[in-house]
């Protein structure tokens, strides 16, 4: 290859993107969000050791994959966790939902079957939005509301999606779950 003129740039060497300021927010906040797991997952251990941290960790996935926020009632039950500790778990489950699909949700669009389906979910629902400016107003408080409901199915992960066929911003979607 020949020598580029001084003070040129190599066409062949990769360029960098220029982020955006809501992907460095995004990447910060994914950064805050792990320091925030990582201080709870310590917080447990100097308390518990590793029998805390295990049961904490078995604890979240049966949150995740059976009760939803019912899981801290758990705390209720003698030598369980204290519920304060169980609810701030299901806090931190939920942030880290929220950013991991605030990141992903875009590529899950052009996904062949299941991308088809949140393309025309999320056009109609402009549609509606655009026919009732009432709503538009009061989407972000609805998906508060929805994941706020304490049953299984109304958390980050459906709440995610929601949001984002509301046409909601990541930032929106993010602080709706939080």
């Amino acid at each position: 290859p020949l020598p580029s003129p001084a003070g040129r740039r190599n066409n062949l060497a990769p360029v960098k993107p220029d982020p955006s300021t809501e992907s460095r927010v995004l990447f910060w906040g994914n950064l805050l969000l792990a320091a925030a797991v990582t201080a709870y997952v310590g917080y447990v251990y100097a308390g518990s050791g590793t029998a805390g941290v295990a049961e904490v960790a078995t604890t979240a996935g049966l949150s995740v994959a059976v009760f939803g926020k019912l899981v801290i009632f758990w705390g209720l039950k003698a030598g369980a966790p204290p519920v304060w500790s169980l609810a701030v778990m299901t806090f931190l489950i939920d942030l880290v939902f929220a950013f991991l699909l605030a990141s992903g949700l875009r590529g899950l669009e052009r996904a062949p079957l299941l991308g088809g389906w949140l393309r025309n979910g999320r056009a109609r629902a402009k549609q509606v939005l655009l026919e009732y400016p009432g709503l538009r107003r009061l989407a972000f408080f609805g998906v508060v509301a929805f994941v706020l409901l304490p049953i299984t199915g109304t958390g980050a992960i459906t709440g995610s999606i929601v949001a984002r066929l509301l046409g909601l911003s990541r930032f929106a979607g993010i602080g709706a779950i939080a």
